[in-house]
C-alpha cells in the first residue's frame, strides 16, 4: 500500500520496529530490554520531525494510516505531544 500511495505523490514513512522488519533476528537480542511506548513514541516524534524538517510536506496535512499494533501507537503520539502535528 505504501508504494501504491508514494506513486500517487503521498509522502511515506514506513517504519519497523527494531526488532521486527528485515532485521528482527540481529536486532531482537540487542534491543528486547529498551522497548517501551516512550521509545516507540520518541522514535515516531523523531520521524515525523525529520519529514517536516524538509521543508516539502505540509506539518497540517499529516495522517497516520497503520495496521497492527502501530495504531497503538499512532494513537497515543497526540495524546503526548498536543503541540506537534499528527
Amino acid at each position: 500500500m505504501a508504494e501504491l500511495l508514494a506513486q500517487k505523490g503521498f509522502v511515506i514513512i514506513r517504519y519497523y520496529k527494531g526488532a521486527s522488519g528485515p532485521h528482527a533476528v540481529e536486532n531482537f537480542p540487542k534491543l528486547i530490554s529498551k522497548f517501551s511506548m516512550q521509545s516507540h513514541l520518541d522514535e515516531l516524534l523523531g520521524d515525523i520531525q525529520t519529514l517536516i524538517d524538509t521543508g516539502k510536506v505540509n506539518a497540517d496535512c499529516l495522517f497516520a494510516l497503520t495496521s497492527s499494533e502501530g495504531a497503538i501507537h499512532a494513537l497515543n503520539y497526540p495524546l503526548q505531544f498536543q503541540s506537534h502535528p499528527l
